[in-house]
């Protein structure tokens, strides 16, 4: 039998990292926080991060459907949360870059912000605007870290 492979989304891997790290923030066990970080450090050097290392979905080169937009704010939030047991250098960086290249190329003149963090900007809607908070709010934890 042929092992089907499916689309790789970012919010698994966010809910990973979540549960992982409340895991370990409970239990205290290494393990936990050794597979959040092996997950974390997969994801920052997959086909999920762009050629400029910014967080991308599979499906924003069409229809990310309703849900979709919000997937990138799940990982990056969780990623944030990770780096309160143990603040990595890349995974500051990452959510720092994140979040300054959202200020920087996916506004809009009205402040809103979209789906491609890399830009330009789309449109706006509810879960692009709170995706993008929880990557803004993540550089505003991961630089309170330490």
């Amino acid at each position: 039998m042929q092992e089907q492979q499916g689309t790789t989304w970012t919010y698994n891997q966010g809910v990973v990292l979540g549960g992982l790290s409340d895991l370990y923030a409970a239990t205290h066990a290494r393990t936990y926080l050794d597979l959040a970080e092996g997950i974390a450090d997969a994801v920052i050097s997959s086909t999920l991060v762009d050629a400029h290392g910014i967080l991308t979905e599979p499906c924003e080169n069409g229809d990310c459907g309703n849900d979709g937009p919000q997937f990138k704010g799940i990982f990056i939030r969780n990623l944030a949360y990770l780096s309160t047991f143990n603040a990595k250098p890349a995974y500051v960086t990452f959510i720092q870059n994140n979040a300054l290249s959202i200020l920087r190329n996916n506004r809009s003149l009205s402040n809103q912000l979209g789906l491609h963090w890399s830009g330009p900007f789309d449109k706006a809607d509810s879960t692009r605007q709170s995706s993008a908070l929880d990557a803004l709010n993540a550089a505003m934890r991961v630089n309170s870290v330490g």
